[in-house]
């Protein structure tokens, strides 16, 4: 049986050691990890989850504490060695590029059925929209997206 307050502290105790925005751009802020903590533990915890963009990792950990699986995507090959070597085992990190649509919707499907997906790779509104079709077609139930626009 899951118990959601050590789940919860667990969390906690993450989003106070990791960076925030202000130290990392390349992370989201603590105040998002906090909602989105909060927001995963009201549903139970027990999400699959799709990440679209990985960048270091440090959401994709506070997922870890949080769901029971996640499958996260970036194109950097240095930073995807570096989550798997994280050694989470209900994590599968995979190098590919989210825009190369078929091959990518190919490798994600197997995955499925994905409850939730945050939206983080490129930040333009057209990479966003991409995305936000492609979690669509997945039937992921919640889309959360971060920093649209942002660049």
């Amino acid at each position: 049986m899951i118990d959601i307050r050590k789940i919860e502290e667990r969390a906690r105790l993450y989003i106070e050691s990791c960076p925030d925005k202000s130290q990392n751009k390349a992370t989201i802020s603590k105040k998002f990890k906090k909602d989105l903590a909060d927001y995963l533990v009201s549903r139970g915890a027990n999400e699959n989850f799709l990440e679209m963009g990985a960048s270091y990792g440090h959401t994709t950990q506070l997922l870890s504490i949080l769901c029971d699986s996640v499958v996260t995507v970036d194109n950097d090959k240095y930073l995807i060695d570096s989550i798997n070597n994280m050694g989470y085992p209900n994590v599968t990190a995979v190098c590919h590029d989210l825009y190369d649509d078929v091959a990518f919707m190919n490798l994600v499907s197997s995955h499925t059925p994905f409850q939730v997906a945050l939206i983080d790779a490129v930040h333009t509104y057209k990479h966003s929209l991409s995305d936000a079709i492609k979690a669509i077609v997945l039937e992921c139930d919640v889309l959360v997206f971060d920093d649209i626009g942002l660049f």
